[in-house]
């Protein structure tokens, strides 16, 4: 289960199975009366560093369950912000662009070090 606190601090538990990212979003948005779209949900939990990490993707989700449960936690505590469609694709599109151009980076370095043998 999910412990999920809103924008005016208050908990909601909320109970789902682990069967994606935008089912547990669908669920959040219908157990706490959310009017808005699911894909405008940005949902975030803290790391054992304390650092807030936004659930990006399933794996993402996967990952954060998996660990939670290898500590012997019961529910995982999360926080949810509502964003506009268009800022949540902005995101994802410059970290896949971040990392498009870290790996031609790569290859054109490889490249050259491999015309100076």
């Amino acid at each position: 289960s999910f412990k999920v606190t809103d924008d005016k601090g208050a908990v909601h538990r909320v109970r789902c199975s682990v069967r994606g990212l935008d089912h547990l979003k669908e669920t959040i948005c219908a157990e706490l009366g959310l009017r808005h779209a699911a894909d405008t949900l940005l949902l975030k939990h803290k790391d054992l560093d304390g650092d807030d990490v936004i659930l990006a993707n399933t794996e993402a989700l996967a990952e954060t369950v998996e660990r939670a449960r290898a500590r012997g936690e019961e529910c995982i505590k999360l926080r949810y912000s509502i964003t506009k469609r268009s800022s949540v694709l902005g995101t994802v599109l410059t970290i896949a662009g971040a990392g498009a151009v870290v790996g031609i980076s790569a290859i054109v370095a490889k490249r050259l070090l491999s015309q100076d043998k």
